[in-house]
């Protein structure tokens, strides 16, 4: 299972992921969403050892241009993450997609996300952006769902639901959750516009999503079930 929502919403930008990283053939759980500059967040769809060779290649190039832990703008960092994508993609010949989310706190105005290829080529996302071989499954709650006027953290409700939606019914060929701490809950980052970014690690807010994600699963299925005329 693999599944990444960027979102740009009315307050600023959110994007969640769950915890499955592919691994040859087996699996295995960590972040796919990461930030080596302030007010920047990278989200990755692709398999382990693919995420770790994309950030310590572009943890070695910002040290080498003495940029790590330095604000960058918003179209350096798009054209940092574009150059090592392409050279990634040009030397192993793998392909993944990439969500690019920038603070406008930092840069002014409001706070963007991209979409970046393989190539390196990118598309400004004015609404959302999912990745990952699950997407299709996603689709019909985003079409339904998704409103321009949504906060960020109604958008990450929803990406939370969703990846919980993807595992109940079973639909990737793992599961895109662990079972134990700490990626046992998708990840979600705030990208607000008028304050710095913050990684969701409030359990108080990551507990009310779970549990609204599976009052409104149980619902789901109960009319699934009626809706058939199955009770």
């Amino acid at each position: 299972m693999t599944f990444v929502l960027g979102a740009r919403c009315k307050d600023g930008v959110v994007v969640i992921g769950d915890t499955h990283l592919s691994v040859r053939c087996d699996f295995a759980y960590g972040y796919k969403l990461f930030s080596v500059f302030p007010g920047i967040v990278i989200a990755f769809a692709g398999d382990k050892a693919l995420l770790e060779l994309f950030k310590s290649n572009f943890l070695d190039f910002i040290k080498s241009q003495g940029l790590i832990n330095n604000p960058v703008s918003s179209q350096r960092a798009l054209f940092l993450t574009s150059k090592i994508s392409r050279q990634i993609s040009d030397k192993y010949g793998r392909h993944y997609d990439i969500l690019l989310a920038t603070s406008g706190t930092l840069f002014g105005g409001t706070s963007s996300l991209r979409w970046l290829a393989p190539t390196g080529e990118s598309m400004p996302i004015s609404d959302y952006c999912k990745l990952g071989s699950d997407t299709p499954h996603a689709t019909v709650f985003l079409k339904k769902l998704f409103r321009p006027d949504m906060s960020m953290q109604q958008g990450a409700e929803l990406g939370y639901f969703i990846i919980k939606y993807l595992e109940r019914f079973e639909l990737g060929l793992e599961r895109g959750l662990d079972l134990i701490p700490p990626f046992d809950k998708p990840v979600i980052w705030f990208v607000p516009d008028a304050a710095p970014d913050q990684l969701l690690t409030d359990r108080k807010i990551l507990d009310r999503f779970e549990s609204n994600s599976i009052e409104r699963l149980d619902k789901l299925e109960t009319n699934i079930v009626k809706s058939y005329g199955l009770c």
